[in-house]
């Protein structure tokens, strides 16, 4: 039996039916397509944020590096502003400690007469 033996319209419909699947897979097909290159930008823009430039070299490291570099860099920032406001913090400590000596020159002569009552108290309880 050999291709001459179908008839012509049976061999027509298989084709065409034939078709119709093969339209149904190409149309999944390029909405797979376009699926990927959406993933693909959106993947390129993350690259590009997290400072990777392609330079055409597989596996360049010189990325990986520079945000290396850029991390410590930030860390050594992060410490220099922490010890700026604790000197800040202990320049306006002083500043009011001499404001107050300043203003309250009776609060001063208290808390140094407390001060000396205090260390002849506790010579009183060792001698005790």
């Amino acid at each position: 039996m050999g291709v001459e033996d179908v008839p012509y319209e049976v061999r027509v419909k298989y084709i065409i039916d034939a078709y119709r699947k093969d339209q149904v897979k190409w149309g999944k097909l390029a909405d797979y397509a376009k699926h990927l290159e959406g993933e693909v930008i959106r993947l390129k823009e993350i690259l590009i944020s997290n400072g990777y430039t392609d330079s055409g070299v597989v596996g360049d490291s010189k990325p990986a590096k520079v945000i290396n570099d850029l991390k410590t860099e930030i860390n050594q920032l992060k410490l220099e502003l922490k010890e700026k406001k604790k000197n800040a913090t202990n320049k306006k400590i002083e500043r009011m400690k001499s404001l107050i000596e300043e203003e309250y020159p009776l609060r001063k002569y208290k808390l140094r007469k407390l001060k000396v009552t205090i260390k002849s108290m506790q010579a009183y309880i060792e001698e005790l």
